[in-house]
Parts: structure tokens; C-alpha cells; sequence
């Protein structure tokens, strides 16, 4: 059981609840030094509170509609509303006609009106307690505000009005803009990065010249992708040698095989005798890896229009005498084939291994048929035993063998899938009627983009 990856959370996601935490915390933090400033100065607050109940007032008085008034009901005044024992007011109009009040006792006499705008605040001592008293001209009013209560017990009044109007309201709008400015900004950035995985998801490694675009990333990104590119120019090197070495090993070693084969028809071993099969055997693997290392050479840009037709008839032709000489007939049928899109040399290679394979599980006076069409497909049919359904997947995969490979290398099957696989077509085996295997090969349509 493969073990569960956990849910990544994306960069843009993590920066947005930092961004949301940092606010929050900031007003926190702000409102804490609030706080602290009113409890170090209590006069302040009394000050600060006493001038805005008065401008709160102002804002409530009424000259369009005839003689001064108040527009609406105090309680719509959430201090006078909510506490009036610790709050006074008195309006007067500068002639010191009395508009309305509210505890006025707590307030002093009336005196002279102030200059217009001006602001006046004084404390009056009682023998009840300190006063703060606020008067402020507004047009043609004068207002007076006294405030009873002590310091401690306005906190609940004048905090959350300082944190909405000095720290909610002003940084909301900055923080949005932080977001939503952090989103375009991340997204942007990381765009170039998209790319470069999505072009590391199809990356072959037995492709050359793959590299992951560095264009339009931050140069912190930049840097890991060019450490990564030099990283993938040294695998590529490596497998390069590693297909180079195959190659030449399959390639020294035909020769000297295709000497020992004469020198032992020479000293008279029967072509089915036990050390020619095994010669036999020998000089196949090291065709087929002669073959393997030409595969992992191809380059998909080379693909071309491939007459399926044309390669099947060419390849009756070349295993025509190795199937006499097993006693197999080996034969040829033409099925309205279309052009396709691939490499003629690899499909011939894929091709042969499938003859040959059918020619070790064809008994002899069998027959094999080799047909191309219809459409796009070519198929391999022998008159063997058939293949298992259990096995028949298996048998691609290399090294793998079944009862019809029986003393093969296991390189053919899984030569034939991976010469598919780079044409973007596909193969399968199957079992045909009234016995043996059918092994089918797909293709795609010239028009068709093979998968690299």
C-alpha cells in the first residue's frame, strides 16, 4: 500500500493568510497602544470623548426647516441613548435661546458664546466627583457637553469607535489591495514555474536536448531550474554513453558469432543441433540489442509516412528462408493498409521480433501470417499454442518470458511495445481463432502527433 501524499497547500493560499494575520494582528497591536495611551492619560479620553459627543450634536442639528432643532431623537445617539446618567448637553442658540437639553444641571451656567469653530474644554471639580466639560460653536448654536463618568468606565464607549473609525476602516481597504495585489503578483510569478513543470512532466530522458525553461522566472527560481538543467545534461550524457556501450557491444559481438556459426557448419553441427540453437539464440540477443539502442536513438522529429503494405511484404521477404528452413509457412495478406505516421527502419525491427517469435512457437507444417491493414495496423498471426490472458501483459515487459518464449532473451515483445509507445500507437496481444496468437500493431494517422 503506497503511502498517502499529504495535501499541499499553494504558495498564493499560505501568502494570503499571512497577509490576513499580519492585518489582524497590526490592528491588535494598535489598538493595545490605544489602550495604553487613554489609561497613562485619562484626561485625554475624557477630552477626546467630550468633543465627540459635542460633534456628534452638531451633526444633528437642523436650520433648513425654519427655527434650529435637533433632526431626530437623541436616542438615535447611541451614548446619550445607552448611558445619559453620564452624559449632559445643552443647545443654545447664540442669543441664548435654549434649542434642547439633557441633564443640563451637570453643566455650568451659560456663558458667552465662542468665535466661530472655536473649541473650548475646561474640568470642574464637585464634591461628586470631576466634570469634563466641552463647548463648541456650530453655525449658529452653541453646544455644551459635561461628562460624569470616570475614565475607566468610558473605555467600553470610545475604544471600538477609535478601532472602527482609526483602524478597521482605513487599513481594511489597504489590506484587500495587499491581497488581492499578493494574488496577481504570486500568480504571475509563478506562471514561468508552471511551465517549466508541465515541460518536466513530459520530459524523456532518452531524448536529447530537453531542458526546462528559465525564461520569465524570479532569479531565486531560476537558479534551482539551471541546477536542475545541468543535472539533466549529465543524465543525458550518461545514458548516451549507456546506449553508446550497448551499441557497440551488440555490434563487436556480431562478427565473432557470425564466425563461430560457420566454423560450425564447417566442422558439420546440424542447424537443430544444441550448440547451434544456443549460437542461434546468441546472435538474436545481440541483434535485438543492437536494435534497443537504435530505438533509444530515434528521434521523433525524423517520423515520416510509412507504407505498411510495402514493410510487411519487405519483411516476408527477409524471413521467408528461416521459415522454410523450420518447416513454417510464412505468409503474406494484404488488407487495405493506409498510410501511417512513423519510422519505417523501427517498425521493420518491431516486425521481425514478432516473426521471429512466432516462428519458435509454430510447430512444424504451421503457417504465419503477417497482414497489413486494415487501416492503420499491421498484426502478426502464428498457429501456436495461444497465450494465457494471465500472461499475455506480462510478456511485454522485458525479460519477461511465457511457454512460447521458452530459451529466448525476453527482449522482443518489450522492443516491439516501446517501439509503439515512441510512434504513439500501441500494441496488443491476443488469442486467434480457431488457435494460435494474434499480435496487433496500431498506428496513428500521418496527421496524428506521436507521444514523445
Amino acid at each position: 500500500m503506497s503511502p498517502t501524499t499529504p495535501q499541499q497547500t499553494s504558495l498564493v493560499h499560505r501568502l494570503t493568510r499571512r497577509l490576513l494575520g499580519l492585518a489582524l494582528l497590526a490592528i491588535g497591536v494598535q489598538f493595545v497602544i490605544v489602550a495604553a495611551d487613554y489609561a497613562r492619560s485619562p484626561e485625554e479620553l475624557v477630552i477626546s470623548i467630550a468633543l465627540s459627543r459635542a460633534r456628534q450634536l452638531a451633526r444633528e442639528l437642523d436650520t433648513s426647516h425654519g427655527p434650529l432643532h435637533l433632526d431626530r431623537s437623541l436616542l438615535h445617539i447611541p451614548a446619550f441613548g445607552r448611558a445619559a446618567r453620564r452624559y449632559g448637553y445643552r443647545i443654545q442658540t447664540l442669543d441664548g435661546h435654549l434649542v434642547s437639553a439633557s441633564h443640563a444641571e451637570l453643566l455650568p451656567p451659560p456663558e458667552p458664546p465662542l468665535a466661530a469653530g472655536e473649541i473650548e474644554y475646561r474640568r470642574i471639580d464637585t464634591p461628586a466627583g470631576a466634570i469634563g466639560v466641552a463647548r463648541l460653536r456650530s453655525g449658529e448654536a452653541m453646544i455644551e457637553v459635561a461628562i460624569t463618568a470616570k475614565p475607566s468606565l468610558l473605555y467600553l464607549d470610545v475604544l471600538p469607535h477609535q478601532l472602527l473609525d482609526h483602524l478597521i476602516v482605513p487599513m481594511l481597504p489597504l489590506a484587500l489591495l495587499l491581497i488581492i495585489g499578493n494574488r496577481l503578483t504570486v500568480r504571475d510569478c509563478l506562471t514561468p514555474l508552471v511551465r517549466a513543470a508541465r515541460t518536466a512532466n513530459e520530459l524523456q530522458l532518452d531524448q536529447a536536448g530537453w531542458r526546462l525553461p528559465q525564461d520569465g522566472l524570479p532569479a531565486e527560481v531560476s537558479a534551482l531550474v539551471g541546477a536542475l538543467n545541468t543535472t539533466l545534461a549529465r543524465v543525458e550524457q550518461q545514458w548516451q554513453q549507456q546506449r553508446d556501450f550497448t551499441a557497440d557491444v551488440a555490434h563487436a559481438l556480431r562478427t565473432p558469432l557470425a564466425a563461430l556459426r560457420l566454423e560450425l557448419e564447417r566442422l558439420g553441427h546440424a542447424p537443430d543441433s544444441r550448440i547451434a540453437r544456443d549460437l542461434a539464440r546468441m546472435q538474436r540477443l545481440a541483434e535485438q540489442l543492437l536494435a534497443l539502442a537504435h530505438l533509444r536513438a530515434l528521434d521523433p522529429g525524423a517520423l515520416g509516412t510509412v507504407d505498411l503494405a510495402e514493410l510487411a511484404a519487405d519483411a516476408v521477404a527477409r524471413r521467408s528462408a528461416l521459415a522454410d528452413a523450420r518447416g513454417c509457412a510464412l505468409e503474406l495478406e494484404l488488407a487495405d493498409a493506409r498510410p501511417v505516421r512513423g519510422h519505417a527502419e523501427a517498425i521493420a525491427i518491431a516486425l521481425d521480433n514478432l516473426i521471429d517469435n512466432a516462428l519458435q512457437v509454430t510447430p512444424d507444417g504451421g503457417a504465419i501470417t503477417v497482414r497489413a491493414g486494415p487501416g492503420e495496423e499491421l498484426a502478426v498471426i502464428d498457429s501456436g499454442p495461444g497465450v494465457a490472458p494471465a500472461v499475455r501483459q506480462r510478456l511485454f515487459e522485458r525479460h519477461a518470458q511465457g511457454e512460447r518464449g521458452r530459451g529466448a532473451a525476453g527482449l522482443g515483445l518489450a522492443i516491439v511495445r516501446e517501439t509503439m509507445l515512441r510512434l504513439g500507437g500501441d500494441v496488443a496481444l491476443e488469442n486467434a481463432t480457431p488457435g494460435g496468437a494474434c499480435v496487433r500493431l496500431r498506428f496513428r494517422r500521418p496527421s496524428a502527433t506521436p507521444v514523445a
